[in-house]
């Protein structure tokens, strides 16, 4: 049952470590005007078939194949208030590119029980836990192969810092535009272990179990919520966050 699944799949991401993008206050201002993907790269269209377009009341995000019919993607995509219950019949998922066309419903949404939508305070936000789960009313479309969370003994390490995740998402690109999927690869900059968060750069606040990275002159933006950090270990593609 997915509400089985659903709580190992959380919990083990939760223990890997989410992804955040956790930028100066100036970054951040860029990324929540809606300002633009610097050095994205399009995705040939037979690549990346795992990566998903959310569509919500509001707009949409994007997410990933991690079972035949379970899309992984961020909470705050399924829900506006951290206590409201999501609705399943709020949302669409289109796989390659988003079309209105060829979209699968979904008849179950969840997002992690401890969901937080704000935190930090005066020192910035961010999310904790920020993780939820689609199920799909019918399989993913054939070359649609699921990605699996990272396991906790290959989990993100200070090792790790430097070191590139790719991003793959369908959020405004450099033209204003979104809806087209891209893809590009950032180093991991920071790494939040700590139970009461971390203070990053002395101006922004990381959520517990956080991967942060820089969005100053490329990254993430608007619709690519939810969507994949991609990490390779020994040949083998997880998620990361």
């Amino acid at each position: 049952m997915l509400v089985v699944k659903m709580r190992q799949v959380l919990l083990q991401l939760a223990i890997v470590l989410s992804t955040t993008t956790c930028s100066p206050w100036e970054e951040q201002d860029i990324r929540f005007v809606g300002q633009p993907i610097i050095n994205g790269q399009p995705v040939a269209e037979n690549d990346h078939l795992e990566t998903v377009v959310v569509e919500n009341p509001w707009g949409m995000c994007s997410g990933t194949l991690i079972g035949p019919r379970v899309v992984l993607t961020a909470a705050h995509c399924l829900v506006e208030t951290s206590d409201e219950v999501p609705d399943p019949e709020n949302y669409l998922v289109d796989f390659g590119q988003w079309d209105f066309e060829d979209n699968i419903h979904v008849v179950e949404a969840r997002v992690h029980p401890d969901y937080v939508r704000l935190v930090g305070g005066d020192f910035g936000f961010s999310m904790a836990n920020d993780l939820g789960l689609l199920r799909l009313a019918e399989a993913a479309p054939m070359g649609a192969t699921p990605i699996p969370p990272l396991p906790k003994q290959l989990e993100i390490t200070s090792d790790d810092l430097g070191k590139n995740l790719e991003y793959v998402g369908f959020g405004i690109d450099e033209t204003g535009n979104y809806g087209e999927k891209k893809k590009l690869e950032k180093p991991i900059a920071e790494i939040c272990v700590s139970g009461l968060g971390c203070l990053w750069n002395l101006v922004y606040w990381a959520a517990p179990n956080s991967i942060c990275v820089t969005n100053k002159d490329s990254g993430p933006c608007n619709g690519d919520s939810g969507g994949p950090a991609f990490v390779t270990r020994d040949n083998q593609v997880y998620i990361a966050g």
